[in-house]
């Protein structure tokens, strides 16, 4: 009897699965790379509560009294989660949007950016003529 292993073992190569389990462990990862680098930015009225067994459930940030739930793009979160969030008047900000543009002007920390968060996943900072002048 197949499973779903076998199928996708019949269709594709081994270097292509790897490379599959290695772009989603990657996405896995994400989004704590994502907390990490906005917790670079915190003041000390941003509270960060999502790695904390006691938060309120469903909520990675508190601001100024509100919840806040970070995802990293904008189709990361299920209905039911949408649901609960907003029963919970728990605020979302994500990252990704639709159309490959960014929220980073939304964030409810300041100093934050695409490039820059790039960087901080990377270590390289991008040559640019900025660097020159």
């Amino acid at each position: 009897m197949m499973n779903d292993y076998d199928i996708i073992r019949e269709i594709f190569s081994q270097e292509e699965i790897q490379g599959f389990i290695k772009i989603r462990k990657f996405q896995q990862e994400l989004g704590y790379k994502l907390e990490d680098y906005i917790n670079t930015k915190l003041t000390k009225d941003i509270q960060f509560v999502g790695r904390d067994k006691n938060r309120p459930e469903g909520v990675d940030y508190i601001v100024h009294n509100e919840f806040y739930s970070v995802k990293n793009a904008w189709n990361t979160e299920n209905s039911s989660n949408k649901k609960f969030r907003e029963d919970r008047n728990i605020k979302n900000w994500y990252r990704l949007n639709k159309d490959s543009s960014t929220n980073w002007q939304s964030c409810f920390v300041s100093g934050v950016s695409e490039k820059e968060f790039v960087e901080y996943l990377t270590g390289n900072v991008p040559i640019g003529l900025e660097l020159f002048l």
